[in-house]
């Protein structure tokens, strides 16, 4: 089959390049930011924190949690270019999401791009799990991508 005298493997092959083109000279966005509990007995990690989670007394093992948590591990997943190993800073902020007190920044370099144009950031927050938090993830150089994501933790009677 062909478009005007162009090939469907040659229309594809040309869309392709287009689209990697278009993303290198855009540079690396934030994909999306995940969250998942540390458990505490078993050293495993939760799946990742969805906006309806039941995330009440999280530290005894209540709510959603399958067991006791008290550490959080925060993943910013950034998409560019495959091997692309791009200039630009992470900058990552968590809040008390009440308070807006600043429970921890960071700054991280990117490094490079997996085969599938991934890279991840891994931050791992301590003595979570009863006071709501606030995530907040920038890119600077490139496009300037930011996101955030709410984790809704809560404690009590």
């Amino acid at each position: 089959m062909t478009f005007r005298g162009i090939s469907k493997t040659a229309l594809i092959i040309m869309l392709l390049s287009t689209s990697a083109a278009a993303l290198a000279a855009d540079g690396p966005k934030i994909e999306r930011i995940q969250a998942r509990l540390f458990y505490s007995h078993s050293g495993s990690l939760s799946a990742p924190i969805t906006p309806d989670a039941a995330l009440w007394n999280v530290i005894i093992g209540e709510g959603d949690a399958s067991e006791p948590s008290e550490s959080t591990l925060v993943d910013v997943i950034l998409r560019g270019e495959p091997g692309d190993y791009p200039p630009g800073v992470l900058d990552i902020v968590v809040t008390e999401t009440r308070s807006g007190k600043v429970v921890l920044k960071r700054t991280s370099a990117l490094g490079i791009f997996s085969a599938q144009g991934r890279f991840h950031v891994p931050v791992w927050l301590s003595d979570t799990g009863c006071i709501p938090l606030t995530v907040k993830a920038s890119l600077r150089g490139g496009g300037g991508s930011r996101a955030s994501l709410d984790i809704p933790f809560h404690c009590g009677e």
